[in-house]
């Protein structure tokens, strides 16, 4: 590994709140034989996966401090929650068709990615009496892509009629016109490691178990 990436990995450790970091690697199998995934491991024994072999690790790694950079401001956050308002909007009146709870968004939620990078970005809801932690693959990238691409996906589904997300048994709550479940794990941060929670209209993170 050479100093580029060493400076970025510490980068992203202290952008995680973390100490310290190492590299560790995993020999896979079945399809996957003969390569190995690289993971970085934090002082507290947690880790986060980062490239499957070494090619693309240095890559993922910087887009991931420049992604982490950019959605944390407050400016950044500011300008997809007023995109994020307007989709809310269309949101509340499909709730009322459908008699399922309206929600309110009270700011963003960051962890440990998968499907979405190194970091999922997801919303923190308040449905009906609940606090719902939501995340899915989709509004995740639209939320690193900037308003832009979260009002591009509005204007491509806000015609199509509600269905209810895979495995959900029966929706009580519809975001981006799909419906969802907030008493079930499903799409939810809550279970994905270490949470970050970003009220709107204030920069500092709080830690949340």
């Amino acid at each position: 590994m050479d100093k580029e990436t060493e400076a970025l990995c510490d980068e992203l450790c202290a952008l995680l709140g973390h100490k310290s970091w190492i590299k560790t690697g995993r020999r896979c199998t079945g399809d996957w034989t003969s390569t190995t995934d690289y993971s970085l491991q934090w002082e507290d024994g947690k880790q986060v996966f980062v490239t499957n072999g070494m090619r693309y690790f240095k890559e993922r790694v910087a887009e991931t401090v420049t992604t982490l950079k950019r959605v944390r401001s407050a400016e950044y956050q500011q300008a997809v929650m007023e995109v994020l308002l307007e989709w809310q909007t269309v949101d509340a009146r499909l709730s009322r068709e459908y008699g399922v709870n309206g929600y309110d968004i009270l700011g963003m939620v960051e962890c440990d990615g998968d499907s979405c990078g190194l970091i999922w970005f997801g919303l923190r809801l308040k449905v009906g009496d609940s606090i719902v932690n939501h995340i899915e693959t989709g509004m995740c990238h639209d939320m690193t892509e900037g308003p832009d691409r979260i009002r591009s996906t509005m204007e491509r589904t806000k015609n199509i009629p509600v269905w209810t997300a895979g495995a959900v048994r029966e929706m009580d709550y519809i975001f981006h016109g799909v419906g969802f479940n907030s008493s079930d794990r499903l799409y939810k941060a809550d279970d994905k490691g270490e949470l970050r929670f970003y009220p709107w209209k204030r920069q500092a993170s709080q830690n949340v178990s």
